[in-house]
């Protein structure tokens, strides 16, 4: 085999090596933007269904919630009045040098937060997309997002109340602070609010299929806060309910 013939076998071996390559840079891109791989527990410190435990008259379109209490599970499912879209809108700021995030919150009319309402925030380039995304979250509309409709249901004292976040295998496990809850909690109505938008925020990232809140470690005192009973919402349950939302 002559000189020549060998330097383009070379040549040509080192083109498929460079491709292959930048196939596997691009796929860990793309996984990267699809859920954040957050590890096992992430310091830092959702949309919506029925509020576990709570009166199933004021459950949301297409909610269906099982819950799993001293051994026992018990399943409802309801509807009700299919909701409107919301008129917010917000511009999506600049990307270079930064991570572009959507975080979700009540909008207009809504009463709950959906997956058709976001506000955007642009923060320092990070892969830890779903920490930000909650840090964020917790800060509640500015001036210029509850000009555009968005409404927050937390607290007045909301903005450091994300604890942390860890993941295993699809399943999260969100920590909260005393801060994130209002007044409000305590109704049927800012319970929904609170629960839908942690779940809009959560169920954005498509590797997530299920979370459970606790309040400074404790899921059973999360869920006394909204007037509900300890569990772990799916994604299934989730996406039900926007599915019964856009109807």
């Amino acid at each position: 085999m002559s000189p020549r013939t060998l330097e383009l076998i070379q040549r040509i071996l080192i083109a498929l090596v460079s491709v292959v390559l930048a196939l596997v840079v691009v796929t860990a891109f793309l996984k990267v933007l699809a859920a954040p791989e957050e590890g096992t527990s992430d310091t830092v410190a959702g949309p919506s269904l029925t509020i576990p435990g709570a009166d199933t008259s004021t459950t949301l379109p297409g909610a269906e919630t099982t819950t799993t209490s001293a051994g026992s599970t018990s399943s409802t499912s309801t509807s009700t009045t299919v909701l409107e879209d919301a008129p917010c809108t917000d511009a999506r700021p600049a990307t270079e040098g930064n991570t572009v995030l959507r975080v979700y919150y009540p909008c207009g009319l809504s009463p709950i937060a959906t997956d058709r309402a976001w506000a955007y925030r642009a923060v320092p380039e990070t892969e830890l997309v779903l920490t930000s995304t909650l840090t964020e979250m917790v800060k509640g509309p500015d001036a210029e997002e509850q000009g555009e409709g968005f409404r927050t249901p937390f607290g007045a004292d909301s903005e450091d109340s994300f604890l942390s976040v860890s993941l295993n295998a699809g399943d999260a496990i969100v920590d909260l602070g005393e801060g994130l809850f209002g007044p409000s909690a305590a109704t049927d109505a800012g319970a929904q609010a609170l629960v839908s938008t942690l779940n809009a925020n959560v169920f954005q990232f498509s590797t997530i299929s299920s979370v459970e809140y606790r309040l400074n470690g404790s899921c059973d005192a999360f869920w006394d806060e909204v007037q509900g009973t300890c569990a772990r919402v799916t994604r299934q349950q989730w996406e039900a309910q926007m599915a019964a939302i856009r109807r």
